[in-house]
């Protein structure tokens, strides 16, 4: 179950009282208007933002952990390899595995932590890669951490992990950061502070870009729309993720619902690309495709949400399809737009299908995409 006092998208709830203060960012008008169906909808709750024990919270970028270290396994050289942590009120136990694309972030003093002091007993955050999740009979569940959270004061903002899927500039002079691959949108201007991990150097706003991760310190904000909405003070850019670069045009094999699939996928301008219609069928989707006064558009839509692609425009939106309920996202660019090979194939970033509730994870050349 979520996190109590956190959102359904790893956020915290909003909180009237940081909107007054702020009033920045936001056309309040129309966040006026969708508190007022979330209202009417039943569907808003307000609660503090710490978390208070360890259980799965389901987020875009990655799965929140939160509970008390009961091992710590270091390697040759002192580093911190594995990491225990277990729930104080359900009594679940997991193991994390530190990689070197881990993160050590200290929440109260925002900046960058090692782990060496690291303590048997100490309360953490954690961001873990859900897709690494795999159950080990003597070590509980295995995940493996994107970032570690340590000295998390329960009265401050709390510091979350997101990684931009989008970054523009707003109205007013701020500027809207786009992260959970359009599940949440991060209203920042020239009150927030955006600082390195390993410098600790103060950086320029417009120094942010697609693909970045960043830690995020904010209080409650709205989770019952969607998107959701948070107006961070402080943000930490992160280093990029260790890896191994694929060559431009690489192919990628698929594997859909758990199966090797016939489809394949291509690796361009870093963006790991699919046929859209083709994965969707495969997926249980539904993909049309018109051509009208504003260009060519394709669909693909579940059962309570669509994603449009606007091909021409080059962007990607989508919206919900439940009746009564307000949620839009977009548009976005995800570093490589959506484009249509012929005979009719349309090629789009696999990412997506995120927002349809996938799962979609590439390691080496096997991008797998299937139901969270």
């Amino acid at each position: 179950m979520p996190i109590p006092g956190m959102g359904r998208l790893g956020a915290p709830v909003w909180d009237a009282a940081m909107w007054t203060r702020k009033g920045k960012g936001v056309d309040l008008m129309s966040l006026r208007k969708r508190l007022t169906a979330a209202l009417l909808s039943g569907v808003l709750a307000l609660a503090l933002c710490v978390p208070a024990a360890a259980e799965e919270l389901p987020k875009n970028d990655c799965t929140l952990y939160v509970g008390r270290i009961t091992g710590i396994i270091r390697d040759s050289e002192g580093g911190v390899a594995r990491l225990t942590i277990t729930s104080e009120t359900g009594g679940a136990y997991y193991t994390l595995l530190i990689s070197p694309a881990t993160v050590w972030v200290d929440a109260a003093g925002r900046r960058m932590d090692s782990g060496a002091e690291l303590k048997e007993g100490e309360r953490i955050y954690a961001a873990c890669d859900s897709s690494s999740r795999s159950d080990d009979e003597d070590s509980g569940d295995l995940l493996t951490a994107c970032a570690v959270v340590r000295n998390v004061a329960e009265e401050a903002d709390c510091a979350f992990y997101h990684v931009v899927s989008d970054f523009a500039p707003e109205k007013d002079g701020g500027w809207l950061i786009t992260v959970n691959s359009g599940g949440m949108y991060l209203h920042v201007d020239g009150d927030t502070t955006l600082t390195d991990y390993k410098t600790g150097e103060e950086l320029s706003l417009s120094q942010i870009e697609t693909g970045d991760r960043l830690m995020a310190w904010y209080g409650p904000v709205l989770a019952a729309i969607y998107p959701a909405e948070a107006s961070p003070r402080y943000l930490m850019r992160l280093p990029e993720a260790e890896g191994e670069t694929l060559a431009e045009g690489a192919a990628l094999s698929l594997v859909i619902n758990g199966s090797e699939s016939e489809l394949a996928g291509r690796y361009e301008s870093g963006v790991a690309m699919v046929p859209a219609a083709a994965v969707a069928q495969a997926l249980g989707l539904k993909a049309s495709y018109v051509k009208g006064e504003e260009g060519r558009v394709v669909t693909i839509e579940s059962e309570t949400f669509a994603v449009t692609l606007a091909i021409d425009a080059g962007v990607i939106s989508g919206a919900t399809r439940i009746a009564g309920a307000v949620g839009a996202t977009g548009p976005l660019r995800y570093g490589r737009g959506a484009y249509i090979e012929e005979p009719g194939v349309t090629w789009a970033p696999a990412e997506l299908f995120r927002m349809l509730g996938q799962r979609v994870t590439l390691e080496g050349t096997t991008l797998t995409i299937g139901p969270m």
